[in-house]
């Protein structure tokens, strides 16, 4: 439909557009946020029978150098045992989400290659490892576009894409991504997460008979001064007016004299 030029006033400059271009709506429509499970089938749903080829992504050198997808691999080879696939290759990637080519996903590219040959499932940890929204950020928590999961699943050529959470699942919140992140890890590092215990603060006295005892011990050993006052960090003055003032209680005490 086009609008003459004399009736441009009477809508709006988005509203002559839309009408003036058929397109527009339809770009319009595939720049919306794309549901996740009408592109990726969950892993529950994908029949046992069927081989699998994992691929676990990091984003970054970085986070590959921190060794961030050992925890990744193995919690995935965990998860996938459980529900008896088997798989057949194993694949760990080092590279943005957001990239949507062969040449910047060639190790996507090698794992379709071997899942046609043996008709497998390639399969991630969750949506997230699939791919990523390009304007994605720590301050921009966007989902995938609608035409960013088509273009995924161009580069998929036909083969099943599955993912070991719900494709569905949330990244933030109870039970989101980013919690089964946490918990991997601490699974993995045999840790279990929080603020360490904190530990009884002695106060000055105690510190300070802490020490006393401590020095007098060293003293009956026939340690000089100067080394007492270097290991315990008490100036040689101090440790001189400590032995004068308790060394006859304390070697009574010790010696029974």
């Amino acid at each position: 439909m086009t609008i003459r030029k004399n009736d441009r006033k009477k809508v709006s400059s988005r509203r002559w557009i839309e009408n003036s271009h058929p397109g527009y709506r339809l770009r319009h429509w595939k720049n919306a946020p794309g549901k996740p499970s009408d592109y990726l089938t969950h892993l529950d749903d994908i029949p046992p029978s069927r081989p699998i080829v994992l691929i676990c992504r990091v984003s970054g050198r970085y986070q590959d150098w921190r060794n961030n997808l050992a925890p990744q691999v193995w919690d995935a080879k965990r998860r996938i045992a459980k529900r008896g696939h088997k798989i057949i290759r194993v694949i760990e990637e080092v590279g943005s989400g957001w990239i949507l080519t062969h040449e910047g996903r060639p190790k996507l590219k090698k794992a379709v290659k071997i899942a046609k040959r043996h008709n497998a499932v390639i399969v991630f940890y969750d949506t997230d490892r699939a791919l990523r929204n390009i304007d994605y950020c720590h301050d921009n928590d966007a989902m995938p576009t609608i035409c960013e999961f088509e273009k995924f699943l161009k580069l998929a050529k036909g083969v099943q894409i599955a993912t070991i959470l719900h494709p569905d699942l949330p990244r933030k919140g109870k039970g989101g991504i980013r919690s089964h992140e946490i918990k991997r890890a601490q699974k993995y590092k045999n840790k279990k997460g929080g603020r360490p215990p904190k530990t009884k603060q002695l106060t000055k006295s105690q510190r300070r008979q802490q020490l006393l005892e401590q020095a007098l011990d060293l003293h009956s050993s026939w340690v000089s001064y100067r080394d007492i006052s270097a290991e315990l960090g008490v100036p040689v003055m101090t440790l001189h007016g400590w032995v004068r003032k308790y060394w006859n209680a304390y070697a009574q005490k010790l010696y029974g004299t």
